[in-house]
């Protein structure tokens, strides 16, 4: 509502339209495909012949659209948001749970990466869990949650109402504890959703953590990989 361009109308005449043409592929598609999901932006299919080339064919004729196909020989979901797809050794991801998988973009969320790429590896390679938490104990920046309190709080304090920096940068700790919270207006403090009870703060480069081994808390990260999973499974 805040957009110099917003048209309510536009909008809805052109989700209406997209979400009916793509209804009608899907319909076409039906007599000769099992389709798997059905999204804004295309559908997913297993064929039984080639006859869905034909109907891709016709279908760019009559809505004057271009189609791109991408194949698969794996796919893994929870739902139309959430999958994991692999052609030979390209795996592409798409959710909360697998998002941050690659490591292809700079501007990428690297909140806890390690929890993606543990869960991915799991379900693809069925690599253990632990496995992957041990070995990339040489990346302490995988296992990083990045806080940050909204505008609509007052900011990140601890139990002490010490205040913090906008955005911090915690890991699950052994031992003590330190934790962050978001702050309301009416000074309630309110958790961080998945975080660990106990924390340690580093907001230096996180090559600079000694000892990373012996401070970090992976039974947190493998118990939360494995919530993760009984979605998946």
């Amino acid at each position: 509502k805040y957009s110099l361009l917003r048209n309510y109308p536009a909008s809805t005449t052109i989700c209406a339209y997209g979400q009916t043409i793509l209804y009608e592929l899907c319909r076409r598609l039906s007599n000769s495909c099992t389709l798997i999901n059905i999204n804004t932006d295309g559908v997913a299919f297993i064929p039984e012949n080639d006859e869905y080339k034909r109907i891709w064919e016709q279908w760019e004729k009559d809505f004057n659209l271009t189609l791109e196909e991408d194949e698969f020989d794996y796919w893994i979901q929870t739902d139309v948001n959430n999958y994991i797809a692999r052609n030979g050794d390209e795996i592409t991801v798409k959710g909360g749970d697998v998002n941050r998988y690659h490591d292809d973009s700079f501007f990428r969320n690297n909140d806890a990466r390690i929890l993606d790429i543990a869960l991915v590896d799991k379900l693809i390679y069925n690599k253990d869990v632990l496995d992957t938490l041990m070995e990339n104990l040489d990346k302490p920046y995988l296992y990083q949650y990045i806080l940050q309190a909204g505008n609509t709080y007052k900011g990140t304090f601890d139990d002490d109402d010490n205040q913090y920096d906008k955005v911090n940068r915690v890991f699950a700790a052994k031992t003590g504890d330190f934790r962050l919270y978001k702050k309301r207006q009416d000074g309630g403090l309110v958790r961080f959703p998945e975080l660990p009870d106990k924390m340690f703060l580093w907001n230096d480069d996180t090559n600079a953590i000694e000892d990373f081994a012996s401070k970090i808390d992976l039974n947190h990260y493998y118990q939360t990989i494995n919530k993760r999973l009984e979605r998946w499974l």
